[in-house]
């Protein structure tokens, strides 16, 4: 009976730490394709996030399921890739049509050191322009128009 207890403890502790590795790693990051950790910037003190429309909440989910991983939560940018919240990302640096075009074509490097930027596959035109909207929302509420 007692051999049996301890199994049962021990098929116990096993199973919560997989479900601990598991739910920390969704809680703390996801891996890319290399297997290598998105680190997100901190959201800096004073950073505003403005109450969204129907539109920007819709990008939002799209920009958390296809972008926060490289560009970090709110746009903040990750070591994966570059922040949204920054002067070369607002308009007229880059209009709305540079977010479109890199989602469907991907993009060269050309302001950070980050590489090349894939074309991101099964992110609709509808999904891309919400998607802007909220990155459009939060720089706006953050100075950078």
């Amino acid at each position: 009976m007692e051999s049996k207890t301890r199994n049962s403890l021990l098929i116990g502790i096993v199973g919560m730490a997989i479900a601990l590795l598991y739910f920390g790693q969704i809680y703390f990051g996801a891996s890319d394709a290399d297997g290598s950790q998105s680190v997100s910037n901190p959201v800096p003190e004073g950073f505003v996030v403005p109450d969204f429309n129907r539109v920007q909440l819709a990008g939002q989910i799209a920009f958390e399921a296809n972008c926060q991983v490289c560009h970090g939560q709110f746009g903040l940018g990750t070591n994966k890739g570059p922040p949204f919240m920054n002067e070369i990302y607002a308009p007229p640096i880059h209009a709305d049509g540079a977010f479109v075009f890199a989602v469907a074509q991907g993009s060269q490097q050309h302001h950070w050191n980050f590489g090349n930027m894939p074309a991101i596959a099964g992110v609709s035109d509808d999904e891309v322009i919400a998607i802007t909207a909220y990155v459009r929302a939060l720089q706006s509420a953050n100075g950078y128009e």
